[in-house]
């Protein structure tokens, strides 16, 4: 009767078509399906005068290759020459090398790696309300784009790169110093001046009842709107009444002494003497400093 043939074995990659029925003395050739594989076959024999039906057959394992030829499509990102050298293509970079694999479908395909696809740089997030970065959004990889001062910001202009062969998509461009200066020459009139400040022909005052050195400079806000802040003028503030003995002395003029002013502390009856004068500083700002 004839052997048993091979059972449990990958169909996908053995060929066992000559071998279902081989009668005891005869042989069988066991190969490699192909496509998606290639190899040599080997030679399976059922002993001579079997009797047994479950007999199996005597056969040894062939070397079967993954077989990928000029048919097999080649991955996105990759190239493969007619010499076999792979490379990558244009929009990719790396050093690539690749193996042939059958897949579960039974279907011989390439796997390469080593390329990776090249990606634009991002554009620095470094003060956009100062700087524009509108030019700098998407810049290839080994380019560059021209970084302005945003207005009203004045102050030239630099070059950013980005690094050649990038393969990273979070990489920032690379923006050395050195940076335009951008700065604010020109700053707007404040929409709604504080109490305290009177404007000059070309400056600022403290009005009346204040008293300092007014400052004006400008200043932005999270939303990048530019707008003028004053300070240094500071109200005129009366002085702290003045502590003194009331058994023996009389200062209730020296009560609200205005900045400037002086009052007279005199002796309370039945003591006597000579009055004696106190003066509230002329640019008091500071309503519990005493006369």
């Amino acid at each position: 009767v004839h052997c048993m043939a091979p059972f449990d074995v990958d169909l996908c990659m053995l060929n066992l078509s000559t071998c279902y029925v081989v009668m005891g003395g005869t042989t069988c050739d066991l190969g490699c399906n192909s496509p998606p594989y290639v190899g040599e076959a080997t030679t399976a024999f059922c002993p001579d005068g079997n009797t047994d039906p479950f007999e199996p057959l005597n056969w040894s394992m062939p070397v079967c290759l993954p077989n990928c030829d000029a048919r097999t499509p080649v991955p996105e990102g990759y190239r493969l020459a007619p010499d076999g050298t792979w490379s990558c293509a244009d929009t990719h970079y790396g050093n690539p090398s690749a193996v042939c694999v059958v897949n579960d479908d039974c279907v011989a395909e390439w796997r390469p790696i080593g390329c990776d696809r090249l990606h634009p740089c991002v554009a620095p997030t470094d003060d956009l309300c100062r700087y524009n970065m509108s030019d700098c959004l998407h810049v290839p990889p080994g380019g560059q784009c021209l970084i302005r001062c945003r207005e009203p910001f004045v102050g030239g202009a630099s070059l950013a790169r980005c690094e050649e062969n990038n393969v990273d998509p979070m990489k920032i461009l690379d923006w050395s110093p050195p940076r335009p200066s951008c700065a604010l020459f020109i700053c707007p009139e404040p929409e709604i001046v504080p109490p305290g400040y009177v404007r000059t022909a070309d400056n600022w005052r403290c009005a009346e009842g204040y008293v300092g050195a007014p400052k004006a400079f400008c200043d932005m806000d999270a939303y990048c709107t530019v707008t003028t802040i004053l300070s240094g003028c500071s109200r005129d503030e009366a002085c702290w009444p003045l502590a003194v003995d009331e058994c023996v002395m009389d200062a209730s003029a020296c009560m609200g002494v205005n900045p400037g002013d002086t009052c007279l502390v005199r002796c309370k009856a039945p003591y006597t003497g000579t009055p004696g004068v106190a003066a509230c500083p002329a640019d008091n700002i500071d309503p519990f400093a005493p006369v």
